[in-house]
């Protein structure tokens, strides 16, 4: 029993070294293992943080890339409401001056057609005038003789003529006013 006692012992101290051996192997191969894996966290972590780095340089150059963007379309904006705005104002004073050429040819174009009224009125006297000469040409000749009726019908024809060639031209005048306002007319519109 002794014998067996001691080698149980024996067998057991065995064992026991074996185990504390085996423990320690195991301890050095868990500290290696942990090492390595501490190593390729730390390396993983650096890893991390250049990646990190990149992208906030990344973003930080986005930022700056959105800001000169957003300043470029403002100043485009605010350009192209310069440019319409005085495009505005450069056709409104067209417009406006368009507007005074149309009133003061609408004014011409009323004087004209009042000289034309008076004008046709002067021809209606002018006949009424011929008319009456006529017949008193017809009397000079039965009293008084040809000579002075036919003076007096020259001078009368002289004056119709005169008044004619007024008319025409006014009506001429007044033609072209016309064509005038008919075609500021339809510019303004």
């Amino acid at each position: 029993w002794e014998r067996q006692n001691a080698a149980s012992k024996a067998e057991i101290t065995k064992l026991s070294s074996a185990l504390k051996q085996e423990r320690d192997k195991q301890d050095e191969e868990n500290k290696v293992g942990d090492k390595q894996k501490l190593l390729e966290l730390i390396e993983q972590n650096k890893k991390l943080q250049v990646l990190h780095e990149q992208c906030l340089r990344d973003k930080n150059q986005a930022e700056r890339d959105l800001d000169g963007a957003i300043l470029a379309l403002n100043e485009v904006k605010r350009d192209r409401k310069e440019e319409v705005a005085s495009a505005i104002r450069k056709e409104r004073m067209t417009l406006a001056q368009k507007t005074a050429e149309l009133e003061l040819a609408l004014k011409k174009q009323g004087g004209l057609i009042t000289r034309c009224s008076e004008l046709e009125n002067d021809v209606d006297d002018v006949k009424k005038k011929l008319e009456k000469a006529e017949e008193r040409n017809s009397y000079y000749e039965e009293r008084h003789g040809l000579i002075e009726a036919v003076v007096y019908q020259k001078k009368l024809e002289a004056d119709i003529r005169r008044r004619d060639r007024d008319m025409k031209q006014l009506t001429r005048k007044l033609g072209i006013e016309i064509e005038r306002r008919v075609t500021l007319t339809k510019w303004v519109r």
